[in-house]
């Protein structure tokens, strides 16, 4: 799916669940990775668009549960490999935030399977346009 929240605070919800599949909102290939053109992330005392991952064993995001990549991957191919390095490195990691290229990649991992379940594709933005606090 293709998404524009419009003019002021967006929420958008997506439903994630461990293996992903048929039952969650967004997938774990290019063609299936949602997409977001017009994401502001704001400040952590002020977040102008947030996102609403719901399914089981999701939680809001967190220092201890957020991370984003120090390097920039050639492609969606490379970031979903970081991805599912650091999920299985950290089982506590819900959300891991690539950049791709001119976008950003963010990853989730909804059952703590060390494998990223889902994917959401934010459109001519740069890591520092998303943070932890971005998760409601």
């Amino acid at each position: 799916d293709v998404m524009s929240g419009g003019a002021g605070s967006d929420k958008f919800v997506f439903a994630v669940v461990a293996g992903g599949g048929n039952t969650s909102d967004t997938g774990i290939t290019f063609s299936t990775t949602d997409v977001i053109t017009d994401f502001t992330g704001g400040t952590q005392a002020a977040p102008i668009d947030m996102l609403q991952i719901t399914g089981a064993g999701i939680v809001a995001g967190s220092l201890a549960n957020y991370a984003e990549s120090p390097t920039t991957a050639v492609d969606y191919t490379a970031a979903l490999s970081q991805a599912n390095d650091r999920f299985a490195g950290t089982q506590t990691l819900d959300y891991y935030a690539v950049q791709v290229g001119s976008d950003v990649v963010v990853f989730i991992n909804a059952g703590d399977n060390a494998t990223a379940d889902g994917s959401i594709a934010l459109i001519g933005k740069t890591l520092a346009d998303i943070d932890y606090w971005n998760f409601g």
